[in-house]
Order: structure tokens, then C-alpha cells, then sequence
């Protein structure tokens, strides 16, 4: 197990480069670092004012070497480990941006941390628009996840007065949307490698939802806290489960039978990453050290 120290605030944001050669960490002081094969990390500022907005998304344009950070400033696209200035910006409260393909990025405007109105928006990045269509969402989106293969979008949404929290999946080819009501805020999802899969971090435990019957598949439950980070092994044979409890555990995502129990000088787990060859596995949270270690 190695750790990765420096940050000086929480790590909200974790993501691999797509050859697994960088990894890039995002603060919630507005720090967004990439660490290169030997552990040295290069950091680039995000826009904002003298108390600088936190980052809450990190992801890897694919097949090249963009990186996009999303938060309190907004979207930021660019071009790391070089001297090229920042591609692409929104300015608008960003929860979550995920590459759905080249250049076309999944964004969700809202906020981290209450309801705020917000919508869902597909963002031609190399044009420098939006594309439709375009979602409301009258609380604001909390978590998005991509199946890039499938062309399938998942989105969280806040609860309100009016209405509680939930889930809606898109498939961008078709005009359906398949929806799951929620009995808590769900601040991260996941989708199985299949595409046929989501797991939902929900209070203090984990749904899987299945796409194609549309209905749970599996409730995981063992964590003492709050639920915030999940992530699917590359191979779709391991879910980790990142909780506020302090742990990183690993389950069987076809029984629900938890296999592993990690602890590590995280503090609360805030965020999760996969090495894209899935034999790394890293973690971090409230006290900005970050832990990767090797998983089978």
C-alpha cells in the first residue's frame, strides 16, 4: 500500500488517465493534482475567487491527454502534463462531468452540497457548445455515470419538498428514460462494464439496479456510515464501496457477499478510482492523503 500525501484540504475527486500512467486528484480547496509513474504531482489552479471553489469531478477525456474538472468554478477542459492553456469552460456550479465519448461531455450543474436548481447537459467540447436535448432538474444533479459503449447516461437528482431524490437513466439514442425513486440523496454511481448495471451509493448502503428488468437486483449492507464513493473493477468482477465510516470495502457484485475490509489513514472516503488494468485501487477523503494499493 502506498500513500500519496500533500494535499492540505479533503480529496473529493479521483480519476485515472485512460493508460493509467497519471492520476489526478481534486481538492476541496479548489486543487486539482496529477501524479505521473513515480509519484510527483504537477498542479494546476482552478478559476475562482480569493476562497478558491472545490473541485468535485475529475475525468479523462478518452484516448488523449484532456482532463476535465468540474466544480464550485464551473468546467474546465485541458490539456495536462504540458504548458497548453485550459481548453473549454462553463461557469455555472458543476457537480459532476463524465466523457461520454470523444469530445462530448455528460455535465450536471447543482450543487455538492444542497438542493439548488440545476439541469443535464451534453457539451460538444471541441465546438464549444450544447447539444440537445437539455434536462432540468429543479433540485440539481448530484452524481452522473457514463456507459460509453452503450451510450448510456445515469444521473442522481436532489429530493425536495415536493418530491424525493432519484435516479434517472438515459439511453441518448432513445427518447425513454427509465427512473428510480430514491429514499435518500444518492452522491455517487457506478455502472457495471456490462452497461446493464448501476450501483447507487444510498445512505449508509449500496443498490444495484437492473436496467434491463428495471428493478433492484441487490442491496449491500455492512458499512457504519454514509455511503459516498462506488466503483466497478474494470472486469465487473469486484464493486468497491467507499463510506464515512473510514472504509473501503469490496463486495461480489453477483451474490452481495463482501470479501474485504480496508482501512486506511483516509479519514472519511469521499472518492474512488480503478486503474483502468483494475490492479490498482485507490482511495481518499477528508484528510487529503490518498491510498492506492494492489487488489486481485
Amino acid at each position: 500500500m502506498l500513500l500519496l500525501e500533500g494535499h492540505t484540504s479533503p480529496v473529493y475527486a479521483l480519476a485515472f488517465s485512460p493508460d493509467g500512467r497519471y492520476l489526478a486528484s481534486g481538492t476541496s480547496y479548489g486543487a486539482v493534482w496529477v501524479w505521473d509513474e513515480g509519484f510527483q504531482h504537477r498542479e494546476y489552479t482552478t478559476p475562482g475567487t480569493s476562497f478558491p471553489d472545490p473541485v468535485n469531478s475529475l475525468d479523462w477525456e478518452p484516448e488523449s491527454n484532456h482532463l476535465a474538472s468540474g466544480g464550485g468554478f464551473g468546467c474546465v477542459v485541458r490539456q495536462v502534463m504540458s504548458d497548453s492553456p485550459k481548453l473549454w469552460a462553463t461557469s455555472s456550479s458543476v457537480t459532476a462531468a463524465r466523457y461520454l465519448r470523444k469530445s462530448l461531455l455528460v455535465v450536471g450543474f447543482g450543487e455538492r452540497a444542497k438542493p439548488n436548481p440545476g439541469e443535464l447537459e451534453l457539451w460538444d467540447t471541441a465546438a464549444d457548445k450544447c447539444r440537445k436535448p437539455r434536462f432540468d432538474s429543479p433540485h440539481g444533479v448530484r452524481a452522473v455515470a457514463v456507459h460509453p459503449y452503450n451510450q448510456r447516461v445515469a444521473w442522481s437528482e436532489w429530493g425536495g419538498s415536493q418530491s424525493g431524490p432519484r435516479i434517472t437513466v438515459w439511453d441518448i439514442v432513445s427518447p425513454d428514460q427509465t427512473r428510480f425513486h430514491l429514499s435518500h440523496n444518492c452522491p455517487s454511481l457506478a455502472f457495471h462494464p456490462d452497461g446493464d448495471r448501476l450501483a447507487a451509493a444510498i445512505g449508509w448502503g449500496v443498490r444495484v439496479f437492473d436496467l434491463t428488468r428495471k428493478q433492484e437486483r441487490l442491496a449491500l449492507k455492512g458499512h457504519k456510515g454514509t455511503v459516498s464513493g462506488v466503483a466497478y473493477s474494470p472486469d465487473g468482477r469486484t464493486l468497491a464501496t467507499g463510506s464515512w465510516d473510514g472504509t473501503v470495502r469490496l463486495w461480489d457484485p453477483e451474490t452481495g457477499v463482501e470479501r474485504a475490509c480496508y482501512q486506511w489513514p483516509t479519514g472519511k472516503v469521499f472518492a474512488l478510482a480503478y486503474s483502468p488494468d483494475g490492479l490498482r485501487l485507490t482511495a481518499a477523503g477528508e484528510k487529503g492523503t490518498i491510498a492506492m494499493w494492489d487488489v486481485d
